[in-house]
């Protein structure tokens, strides 16, 4: 296998491999151990099992990007990070290392089928268990549950630039979003709807496995809850806002996100059960961590 190196410029999102190492290969050693993670990278040793059982279990070194920007390497080649476009100048672009370039040229003479391996590297997290913390993006809100994609496993990206998920999903049933106890006025908990939609990020906690890769989730702790959560920014009904969530069951998230800008809610402080429109002031039901 051949190692990645991602070329000056090139634009990145977290969880993306800019430098993969694998101990195999000897005439790269040198090149491998020399590269460094700069601001904007971090570096993960992992080990890599083969497809067939009796296949030799083998340990790469990663550097992946932690922030969104473009690709720098240092004039010696031997560190990597990650900056904005901003602190790019507009200026040619720097010349890329003779030993950088080397390796890029080997990294390109890789087969199609290895090169369409390579693309969907990620920095994905094996899974998790009982008492972790996930990050998962709503992605279907029923009556009953809400359901959606885990983006993030003990805080490391599960999916990166090709849109690749993890292939880990995420349910909350409609009593695991608030606490809650029947009461013969009240025998069944808030639907889904009033604490989230679809395109949502929420933080929940793992309560059991349900399945190889669907895991059964819980936001009644107080670090859990709707993190993120935008809004047309034309929208400015408040009383249209609290009445949205009737209007979205059984939803889904739409295949082509639309164009038009959005804009992100804030939390209230002291309050779980809504969020703010920073320009309106309307309010909109969701089911949020505790901010103080």
């Amino acid at each position: 296998m051949t190692p990645i190196l991602l070329a000056e410029g090139q634009h990145v999102i977290p969880g993306d491999v800019l430098v993969l190492t694998h101990d195999g290969l000897a005439e790269t050693e040198d090149i491998n151990n020399a590269v460094n993670a700069g601001a904007g990278a971090v570096i993960r040793r992992c080990l890599r099992r083969g497809r067939d059982a009796d296949a030799p279990t083998a340990l790469e070194r990663r550097v992946i990007a932690t922030r969104v920007g473009i690709v720098h390497w240092s004039e010696d080649g031997q560190e990597v990070s990650v900056v904005s476009k901003a602190a790019v100048p507009l200026a040619a672009p720097s010349p890329v290392p003779a030993v950088i370039a080397a390796a890029l040229t080997t990294a390109s003479e890789v087969t199609s089928s290895s090169a369409v391996t390579a693309s969907i590297l990620r920095d994905a997290a094996l899974g998790a268990k009982s008492g972790d913390t996930i990050h998962l993006r709503v992605t279907r809100i029923t009556p009953t549950f809400a359901s959606g994609d885990v983006i993030a496993i003990r805080g490391q990206w599960c999916c990166n630039r090709t849109g690749a998920f993890s292939g880990f999903r995420g349910m909350l049933r409609a009593e695991d979003i608030k606490p809650f106890k029947p009461t013969k006025d009240k025998l069944l908990a808030d639907p889904p709807a009033e604490s989230m939609r679809p395109g949502d990020v929420v933080v929940a906690t793992v309560i059991s496995q349900t399945d190889a890769k669907v895991y059964q989730l819980s936001t009644v702790a107080e670090h859990c809850g709707v993190i993120e959560s935008t809004v047309p920014a034309e929208e400015s009904d408040g009383h249209r806002a609290q009445k949205e969530s009737d209007d979205i069951a059984a939803a889904t998230i739409p295949s082509v996100r639309p164009t038009k800008k959005r804009i992100a809610l804030l939390p209230v402080p002291y309050k779980r059960t809504i969020m703010k429109h920073p320009v309106t002031g309307a309010t909109y039901k969701k089911w949020t961590p505790l901010v103080q």
